[in-house]
Protein backbone atom coordinates (compact mmCIF):
# COMPACT_ATOMS: atom_id res chain seq x y z
CA UNK A 1 0.00 0.00 0.00
CA UNK A 2 1.19 3.52 -0.77
CA UNK A 3 2.63 5.15 2.37
CA UNK A 4 3.18 8.92 2.07
CA UNK A 5 5.95 8.88 4.70
CA UNK A 6 7.77 5.93 3.14
CA UNK A 7 7.25 6.35 -0.62
CA UNK A 8 8.64 9.47 -2.33
CA UNK A 9 6.17 9.33 -5.24
CA UNK A 10 2.73 8.05 -6.14
CA UNK A 11 2.50 5.48 -8.92
CA UNK A 12 -0.35 5.72 -11.47
CA UNK A 13 -2.85 3.05 -12.55
CA UNK A 14 -3.38 1.67 -9.05
CA UNK A 15 -6.84 0.12 -8.63
CA UNK A 16 -9.40 1.23 -6.09
CA UNK A 17 -9.21 -0.68 -2.80
CA UNK A 18 -11.51 -3.69 -2.51
CA UNK A 19 -14.04 -1.66 -0.56
CA UNK A 20 -17.80 -1.81 -0.28
CA UNK A 21 -17.94 1.51 -2.13
CA UNK A 22 -15.84 0.32 -5.05
CA UNK A 23 -18.03 -2.75 -5.53
CA UNK A 24 -21.30 -0.82 -5.20
CA UNK A 25 -20.73 2.28 -7.28
CA UNK A 26 -21.75 1.19 -10.76
CA UNK A 27 -20.31 2.83 -13.86
CA UNK A 28 -16.89 4.44 -13.75
CA UNK A 29 -16.05 7.64 -15.55
CA UNK A 30 -13.18 7.86 -18.01
CA UNK A 31 -10.81 10.78 -17.75
CA UNK A 32 -7.68 11.01 -19.90
CA UNK A 33 -4.08 10.91 -18.79
CA UNK A 34 -2.19 14.17 -19.29
CA UNK A 35 0.12 13.55 -22.26
CA UNK A 36 0.74 17.04 -23.59
CA UNK A 37 1.76 20.57 -22.62
CA UNK A 38 -1.24 22.75 -21.79
CA UNK A 39 -1.99 26.12 -20.21
CA UNK A 40 -4.65 27.13 -17.71
CA UNK A 41 -5.23 29.64 -14.92
CA UNK A 42 -5.37 27.18 -12.01
CA UNK A 43 -3.99 23.67 -11.54
CA UNK A 44 -5.53 21.60 -8.75
CA UNK A 45 -3.46 18.63 -7.58
CA UNK A 46 -5.65 15.89 -6.14
CA UNK A 47 -9.15 14.79 -7.24
CA UNK A 48 -10.65 14.19 -3.82
CA UNK A 49 -13.54 16.12 -2.27
CA UNK A 50 -11.49 19.28 -1.69
CA UNK A 51 -9.98 19.47 -5.15
CA UNK A 52 -13.27 18.65 -6.87
CA UNK A 53 -15.16 21.24 -4.83
CA UNK A 54 -12.53 23.85 -5.67
CA UNK A 55 -12.73 22.97 -9.38
CA UNK A 56 -16.51 23.33 -9.44
CA UNK A 57 -16.40 26.63 -7.55
CA UNK A 58 -13.69 28.04 -9.84
CA UNK A 59 -15.60 27.09 -12.97
CA UNK A 60 -18.71 28.80 -11.56
CA UNK A 61 -16.57 31.96 -11.47
CA UNK A 62 -15.37 31.39 -15.04
CA UNK A 63 -11.78 30.52 -14.07
CA UNK A 64 -9.87 28.14 -16.36
CA UNK A 65 -9.13 25.05 -14.28
CA UNK A 66 -7.26 21.78 -14.72
CA UNK A 67 -7.38 19.03 -12.11
CA UNK A 68 -4.71 16.30 -12.03
CA UNK A 69 -5.03 13.05 -10.08
CA UNK A 70 -2.28 10.47 -9.61
CA UNK A 71 -4.72 7.57 -10.00
CA UNK A 72 -8.51 7.55 -10.42
CA UNK A 73 -10.93 10.17 -9.10
CA UNK A 74 -11.61 9.47 -5.43
CA UNK A 75 -8.76 6.93 -5.18
CA UNK A 76 -7.48 8.47 -1.93
CA UNK A 77 -9.41 9.20 1.23
CA UNK A 78 -12.44 10.54 -0.67
CA UNK A 79 -13.29 7.03 -1.83
CA UNK A 80 -12.17 5.15 1.30
CA UNK A 81 -13.86 6.92 4.21
CA UNK A 82 -17.07 5.87 5.97
CA UNK A 83 -19.26 8.56 4.40
CA UNK A 84 -20.18 10.42 7.62
CA UNK A 85 -21.26 14.01 6.82
CA UNK A 86 -20.89 15.67 10.24
CA UNK A 87 -20.71 19.25 11.52
CA UNK A 88 -17.04 19.29 12.37
CA UNK A 89 -13.48 18.75 11.27
CA UNK A 90 -10.22 18.38 13.09
CA UNK A 91 -10.44 17.06 16.64
CA UNK A 92 -11.29 20.11 18.76
CA UNK A 93 -14.79 20.80 20.02
CA UNK A 94 -16.18 24.25 20.81
CA UNK A 95 -14.78 24.43 24.36
CA UNK A 96 -11.27 23.48 23.22
CA UNK A 97 -11.45 25.94 20.32
CA UNK A 98 -12.58 28.72 22.67
CA UNK A 99 -9.76 27.96 25.08
CA UNK A 100 -7.17 27.98 22.28
CA UNK A 101 -8.40 30.86 20.09
CA UNK A 102 -11.03 32.84 22.00
CA UNK A 103 -14.83 32.85 21.95
CA UNK A 104 -15.38 34.81 18.74
CA UNK A 105 -12.98 32.65 16.72
CA UNK A 106 -14.52 29.48 18.16
CA UNK A 107 -18.02 30.62 17.17
CA UNK A 108 -16.75 31.42 13.68
CA UNK A 109 -15.18 27.98 13.27
CA UNK A 110 -18.22 26.14 14.60
CA UNK A 111 -20.41 28.19 12.26
CA UNK A 112 -18.28 27.06 9.31
CA UNK A 113 -18.60 23.44 10.43
CA UNK A 114 -22.38 23.49 10.83
CA UNK A 115 -22.97 25.42 7.63
CA UNK A 116 -20.76 22.91 5.80
CA UNK A 117 -23.30 20.12 6.44
CA UNK A 118 -26.21 22.23 5.22
CA UNK A 119 -24.26 23.46 2.19
CA UNK A 120 -23.24 19.94 1.19
CA UNK A 121 -26.83 18.70 1.50
CA UNK A 122 -28.03 21.62 -0.65
CA UNK A 123 -25.31 20.93 -3.21
CA UNK A 124 -26.32 17.26 -3.48
CA UNK A 125 -30.03 18.05 -3.73
CA UNK A 126 -29.75 20.96 -6.16
CA UNK A 127 -27.57 18.93 -8.54
CA UNK A 128 -29.62 15.74 -8.07
CA UNK A 129 -26.49 13.74 -7.27
CA UNK A 130 -27.13 10.01 -6.79
CA UNK A 131 -24.88 9.30 -3.81
CA UNK A 132 -27.04 6.94 -1.68
CA UNK A 133 -27.77 9.71 0.82
CA UNK A 134 -29.34 8.48 4.07
CA UNK A 135 -30.62 10.99 6.65
CA UNK A 136 -30.11 8.86 9.75
CA UNK A 137 -28.44 11.33 12.09
CA UNK A 138 -25.24 11.01 14.09
CA UNK A 139 -24.99 9.68 17.63
CA UNK A 140 -21.90 10.16 19.78
CA UNK A 141 -21.99 7.40 22.38
CA UNK A 142 -20.59 7.85 25.89
CA UNK A 143 -18.22 4.95 26.53
CA UNK A 144 -17.67 6.03 30.14
CA UNK A 145 -20.05 7.44 32.76
CA UNK A 146 -18.06 10.68 33.03
CA UNK A 147 -18.53 11.34 29.31
CA UNK A 148 -22.20 12.22 29.86
CA UNK A 149 -21.11 15.07 32.13
CA UNK A 150 -18.74 16.21 29.39
CA UNK A 151 -21.59 16.12 26.85
CA UNK A 152 -23.70 18.25 29.18
CA UNK A 153 -20.87 20.74 29.64
CA UNK A 154 -20.42 20.94 25.88
CA UNK A 155 -24.11 21.69 25.39
CA UNK A 156 -24.05 24.38 28.07
CA UNK A 157 -20.96 25.97 26.55
CA UNK A 158 -22.07 25.81 22.91
CA UNK A 159 -23.98 28.85 21.55
CA UNK A 160 -27.73 28.18 21.59
CA UNK A 161 -27.94 28.33 17.78
CA UNK A 162 -25.91 25.12 17.60
CA UNK A 163 -26.81 23.55 20.95
CA UNK A 164 -30.46 23.49 19.80
CA UNK A 165 -29.48 21.08 17.03
CA UNK A 166 -28.28 18.48 19.57
CA UNK A 167 -30.12 16.17 21.97
CA UNK A 168 -28.63 14.74 25.17
CA UNK A 169 -29.78 11.15 25.66
CA UNK A 170 -29.78 8.81 28.62
CA UNK A 171 -28.50 5.26 28.32
CA UNK A 172 -32.10 4.02 28.28
CA UNK A 173 -33.06 6.44 25.51
CA UNK A 174 -30.11 5.29 23.42
CA UNK A 175 -31.09 1.63 23.87
CA UNK A 176 -34.79 2.22 23.28
CA UNK A 177 -34.78 4.61 20.33
CA UNK A 178 -31.39 4.38 18.63
CA UNK A 179 -29.10 1.41 19.15
CA UNK A 180 -28.39 -1.28 21.72
CA UNK A 181 -24.66 -1.57 22.19
CA UNK A 182 -22.49 -3.05 24.89
CA UNK A 183 -21.71 -0.81 27.88
CA UNK A 184 -22.84 2.68 26.99
CA UNK A 185 -23.84 5.52 29.30
CA UNK A 186 -25.91 7.73 27.02
CA UNK A 187 -25.24 9.84 23.96
CA UNK A 188 -25.40 13.13 22.09
CA UNK A 189 -27.52 13.08 18.93
CA UNK A 190 -27.47 15.36 15.88
CA UNK A 191 -30.36 14.76 13.49
CA UNK A 192 -28.97 16.94 10.66
CA UNK A 193 -26.02 14.65 9.89
CA UNK A 194 -26.31 12.20 7.02
CA UNK A 195 -24.45 9.37 5.32
CA UNK A 196 -23.37 8.97 1.69
CA UNK A 197 -21.47 6.61 -0.57
CA UNK A 198 -18.28 8.71 -0.74
CA UNK A 199 -16.95 7.19 -3.96
CA UNK A 200 -20.23 7.91 -5.74
CA UNK A 201 -19.94 11.43 -4.37
CA UNK A 202 -16.43 11.92 -5.76
CA UNK A 203 -17.38 10.56 -9.18
CA UNK A 204 -20.54 12.67 -9.33
CA UNK A 205 -18.53 15.78 -8.47
CA UNK A 206 -15.94 14.95 -11.12
CA UNK A 207 -18.64 14.59 -13.77
CA UNK A 208 -20.14 17.91 -12.71
CA UNK A 209 -16.71 19.59 -12.82
CA UNK A 210 -16.15 18.27 -16.34
CA UNK A 211 -19.62 19.37 -17.47
CA UNK A 212 -18.83 22.85 -16.14
CA UNK A 213 -15.65 23.01 -18.24
CA UNK A 214 -12.89 21.84 -15.91
CA UNK A 215 -10.18 19.63 -17.44
CA UNK A 216 -9.78 16.46 -15.37
CA UNK A 217 -6.75 14.21 -15.84
CA UNK A 218 -6.35 10.78 -14.21
CA UNK A 219 -3.27 8.59 -13.76
CA UNK A 220 -1.10 11.69 -13.94
CA UNK A 221 1.10 11.87 -10.83
CA UNK A 222 2.75 15.23 -10.29
CA UNK A 223 6.53 14.94 -10.28
CA UNK A 224 7.23 18.59 -9.46
CA UNK A 225 5.98 22.14 -9.55
CA UNK A 226 8.24 25.16 -9.92
CA UNK A 227 8.50 28.70 -11.20
CA UNK A 228 8.21 28.74 -14.99
CA UNK A 229 11.41 29.62 -16.84
CA UNK A 230 9.86 29.90 -20.30
CA UNK A 231 8.48 33.43 -20.48
CA UNK A 232 6.73 32.73 -23.79
CA UNK A 233 4.00 30.88 -21.92
CA UNK A 234 3.22 33.95 -19.82
CA UNK A 235 2.52 31.83 -16.74
CA UNK A 236 4.06 31.80 -13.27
CA UNK A 237 4.45 28.05 -12.75
CA UNK A 238 4.95 24.78 -14.55
CA UNK A 239 3.50 21.58 -13.09
CA UNK A 240 5.19 18.45 -14.45
CA UNK A 241 3.48 15.06 -14.49
CA UNK A 242 4.78 11.70 -15.71
CA UNK A 243 3.84 12.46 -19.32
CA UNK A 244 2.88 16.12 -19.53
CA UNK A 245 3.22 19.69 -18.32
CA UNK A 246 0.74 22.38 -17.32
CA UNK A 247 1.61 26.08 -17.22
CA UNK A 248 -0.55 28.06 -14.80
CA UNK A 249 -0.87 31.15 -12.57
CA UNK A 250 -2.15 29.43 -9.41
CA UNK A 251 -1.64 25.99 -7.86
CA UNK A 252 -3.95 24.31 -5.34
CA UNK A 253 -2.47 21.46 -3.30
CA UNK A 254 -5.42 19.24 -2.38
CA UNK A 255 -3.64 15.95 -1.68
CA UNK A 256 -4.11 16.00 2.13
CA UNK A 257 -2.91 12.70 3.70
CA UNK A 258 -1.82 11.33 0.30
CA UNK A 259 0.78 14.08 -0.24
CA UNK A 260 4.00 12.49 -1.60
CA UNK A 261 7.05 13.70 0.29
CA UNK A 262 9.27 14.17 -2.78
CA UNK A 263 7.16 16.00 -5.37
CA UNK A 264 5.20 18.00 -2.73
CA UNK A 265 7.59 18.20 0.23
CA UNK A 266 6.10 21.35 1.76
CA UNK A 267 3.83 19.34 4.08
CA UNK A 268 6.22 16.55 5.01
CA UNK A 269 6.69 17.74 8.61
CA UNK A 270 3.36 19.57 8.94
CA UNK A 271 0.92 16.69 8.66
CA UNK A 272 0.73 13.16 9.97
CA UNK A 273 -0.85 10.49 7.72
CA UNK A 274 -2.62 7.96 9.98
CA UNK A 275 -4.36 4.79 8.81
CA UNK A 276 -8.01 4.12 9.52
CA UNK A 277 -9.47 0.69 8.67
CA UNK A 278 -13.03 -0.24 7.80
CA UNK A 279 -14.97 -3.46 7.44
CA UNK A 280 -18.47 -4.13 6.16
CA UNK A 281 -20.55 -7.17 7.03
CA UNK A 282 -22.59 -9.48 4.85
CA UNK A 283 -26.28 -8.42 4.71
CA UNK A 284 -27.70 -9.20 8.14
CA UNK A 285 -30.86 -11.09 9.00
CA UNK A 286 -33.77 -9.17 10.48
CA UNK A 287 -33.28 -10.76 13.91
CA UNK A 288 -29.62 -9.71 13.86
CA UNK A 289 -30.60 -6.10 13.20
CA UNK A 290 -33.03 -5.70 16.08
CA UNK A 291 -30.37 -3.80 18.02
CA UNK A 292 -30.53 -0.92 15.49
CA UNK A 293 -33.65 1.18 16.11
CA UNK A 294 -32.90 4.14 13.82
CA UNK A 295 -32.57 3.61 10.06
CA UNK A 296 -29.31 4.92 8.60
CA UNK A 297 -27.90 5.78 12.03
CA UNK A 298 -24.20 6.75 12.26
CA UNK A 299 -22.35 6.35 15.55
CA UNK A 300 -18.97 6.98 17.14
CA UNK A 301 -17.87 6.25 20.69
CA UNK A 302 -15.77 8.42 23.01
CA UNK A 303 -12.82 6.11 23.55
CA UNK A 304 -9.38 7.51 22.82
CA UNK A 305 -9.07 4.84 20.11
CA UNK A 306 -12.52 5.41 18.72
CA UNK A 307 -14.77 3.05 16.80
CA UNK A 308 -17.33 4.35 14.33
CA UNK A 309 -20.18 2.50 12.64
CA UNK A 310 -23.32 2.95 10.59
CA UNK A 311 -26.16 0.94 9.15
CA UNK A 312 -25.79 0.85 5.38
CA UNK A 313 -28.57 0.38 2.83
CA UNK A 314 -28.99 -3.36 2.30
CA UNK A 315 -28.81 -4.24 6.02
CA UNK A 316 -25.05 -4.22 6.33
CA UNK A 317 -23.06 -2.78 9.22
CA UNK A 318 -20.00 -0.67 8.45
CA UNK A 319 -17.53 -0.67 11.35
CA UNK A 320 -14.25 1.23 11.47
CA UNK A 321 -11.39 2.20 13.75
CA UNK A 322 -7.67 2.69 13.90
CA UNK A 323 -5.59 0.82 11.34
CA UNK A 324 -1.98 -0.29 11.22
CA UNK A 325 0.87 2.06 12.12
CA UNK A 326 2.84 1.47 8.91
CA UNK A 327 1.41 1.25 5.40
CA UNK A 328 3.06 -2.06 4.53
CA UNK A 329 1.00 -3.64 7.33
CA UNK A 330 -2.36 -2.20 6.24
CA UNK A 331 -3.98 -5.56 5.44
CA UNK A 332 -2.51 -7.46 8.37
CA UNK A 333 -4.78 -10.29 9.56
CA UNK A 334 -4.11 -9.09 13.11
CA UNK A 335 -5.48 -5.60 12.36
CA UNK A 336 -8.54 -7.10 10.71
CA UNK A 337 -9.07 -9.52 13.61
CA UNK A 338 -8.88 -6.68 16.16
CA UNK A 339 -11.56 -4.77 14.28
CA UNK A 340 -13.79 -7.85 14.00
CA UNK A 341 -13.37 -8.53 17.72
CA UNK A 342 -14.31 -4.93 18.51
CA UNK A 343 -17.44 -5.25 16.33
CA UNK A 344 -18.53 -8.43 18.05
CA UNK A 345 -17.69 -7.10 21.51
CA UNK A 346 -19.88 -4.07 20.83
CA UNK A 347 -22.69 -6.17 19.35
CA UNK A 348 -22.57 -9.76 20.68
CA UNK A 349 -25.51 -10.80 18.50
CA UNK A 350 -23.23 -10.36 15.46
CA UNK A 351 -20.91 -13.14 16.62
CA UNK A 352 -21.61 -15.18 13.49
CA UNK A 353 -21.71 -12.21 11.08
CA UNK A 354 -19.67 -12.69 7.92
CA UNK A 355 -17.27 -9.93 6.84
CA UNK A 356 -17.45 -9.17 3.12
CA UNK A 357 -15.16 -6.12 2.83
CA UNK A 358 -12.07 -4.79 4.59
CA UNK A 359 -9.94 -1.82 3.51
CA UNK A 360 -7.83 1.04 4.83
CA UNK A 361 -7.13 4.68 4.02
CA UNK A 362 -4.91 7.51 5.20
CA UNK A 363 -6.31 10.50 7.09
CA UNK A 364 -4.31 13.68 7.72
CA UNK A 365 -3.76 14.84 11.30
CA UNK A 366 -2.39 18.32 11.99
CA UNK A 367 -0.22 19.15 14.96
CA UNK A 368 -2.81 21.56 16.43
CA UNK A 369 -5.72 19.26 15.51
CA UNK A 370 -7.60 21.71 13.29
CA UNK A 371 -7.83 21.83 9.47
CA UNK A 372 -5.78 24.41 7.60
CA UNK A 373 -6.80 26.13 4.37
CA UNK A 374 -4.67 28.95 3.01
CA UNK A 375 -1.82 30.13 0.82
CA UNK A 376 1.83 29.29 1.35
CA UNK A 377 3.63 31.97 3.39
CA UNK A 378 6.43 31.86 0.82
CA UNK A 379 4.12 32.18 -2.20
CA UNK A 380 0.59 33.65 -2.12
CA UNK A 381 -0.32 32.02 -5.45
CA UNK A 382 0.10 28.46 -4.15
CA UNK A 383 -2.82 27.38 -2.01
CA UNK A 384 -3.46 24.33 0.15
CA UNK A 385 -5.96 22.46 2.32
CA UNK A 386 -5.10 19.71 4.79
CA UNK A 387 -5.53 18.30 8.30
CA UNK A 388 -9.18 17.23 8.44
CA UNK A 389 -8.26 14.55 11.02
CA UNK A 390 -10.60 11.96 9.54
CA UNK A 391 -13.78 14.08 9.60
CA UNK A 392 -13.76 15.99 6.36
CA UNK A 393 -16.69 14.66 4.32
CA UNK A 394 -18.80 17.79 4.83
CA UNK A 395 -16.11 20.37 5.53
CA UNK A 396 -14.03 19.52 2.44
CA UNK A 397 -16.85 20.94 0.32
CA UNK A 398 -16.54 24.26 2.15
CA UNK A 399 -12.73 24.05 2.06
CA UNK A 400 -12.82 23.77 -1.74
CA UNK A 401 -14.99 26.87 -2.00
CA UNK A 402 -12.65 28.78 0.29
CA UNK A 403 -9.70 27.76 -1.88
CA UNK A 404 -11.50 29.13 -4.93
CA UNK A 405 -11.99 32.40 -3.04
CA UNK A 406 -8.27 32.54 -2.25
CA UNK A 407 -7.66 32.46 -5.99
CA UNK A 408 -10.31 35.02 -6.96
CA UNK A 409 -10.97 37.21 -3.93
CA UNK A 410 -9.01 36.65 -0.72
CA UNK A 411 -11.19 39.17 1.14
CA UNK A 412 -14.13 36.74 1.07
CA UNK A 413 -12.34 34.24 3.33
CA UNK A 414 -13.15 34.73 7.05
CA UNK A 415 -10.34 35.64 9.42
CA UNK A 416 -10.31 32.42 11.44
CA UNK A 417 -7.49 30.17 12.70
CA UNK A 418 -8.46 27.46 10.20
CA UNK A 419 -7.89 29.89 7.32
CA UNK A 420 -4.65 31.49 6.17
CA UNK A 421 -2.47 29.89 8.85
CA UNK A 422 0.17 27.40 7.81
CA UNK A 423 0.18 24.27 10.01
CA UNK A 424 2.96 23.88 12.55
CA UNK A 425 5.60 21.20 12.07
CA UNK A 426 5.41 18.09 14.21
CA UNK A 427 8.27 17.96 16.71
CA UNK A 428 10.65 15.06 16.10
CA UNK A 429 8.84 14.52 12.78
CA UNK A 430 10.96 11.53 11.62
CA UNK A 431 9.78 9.60 14.70
CA UNK A 432 6.03 10.21 14.26
CA UNK A 433 5.22 6.59 13.52
CA UNK A 434 7.18 5.32 16.51
CA UNK A 435 5.33 7.79 18.71
CA UNK A 436 2.01 6.67 17.25
CA UNK A 437 2.82 3.05 18.05
CA UNK A 438 3.54 3.99 21.66
CA UNK A 439 0.35 6.04 21.87
CA UNK A 440 -1.74 3.13 20.58
CA UNK A 441 -0.23 0.78 23.16
CA UNK A 442 -0.87 3.20 26.01
CA UNK A 443 -4.44 4.04 25.02
CA UNK A 444 -5.30 0.38 24.48
CA UNK A 445 -4.18 -0.25 28.06
CA UNK A 446 -6.15 2.75 29.38
CA UNK A 447 -9.34 1.68 27.58
CA UNK A 448 -8.93 -1.83 28.95
CA UNK A 449 -8.29 -0.62 32.53
CA UNK A 450 -11.29 1.72 32.50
Amino acid sequence: MYDPLAHPQLSPNQPYPESFWAFNTGKRLHFPQLEATVQTEVVIIGAGFTGLSAAIALREKGVETALVEANSVGWGCAGRNAGFALPGSGRLGFSALKSAYGKNAAIGIISEYYQAVDNLKHFIDSNNLQVDLVQGGYLKIASKAKDINLFEQQLNDLPSTYASKLSLLSAQEVDTHFIETHQQFGGLYNSSSFGINPLKMALAMAELARENGAHVFQNSPVLSYEKAQNASHGKRYVVTTTKGKIYCDHIILATNAYTPNKSLPVFYRAQFPVLSSVLVTHPLRDEQLKFVKQAGLMCMDTRALKYYYRLLPGNRILFGGRGAVWGYNHDSPLIKRKLINALKSSFPNLDDARIDYFWSGWVSVSQDEIPHIGSLPSDPNIHFAMGYCGSGVAFTHTAGKRLAQLVTSKNDVPELPIYNTFPKDFPFAPFRRLGLWGYYQWQSLMDWVS
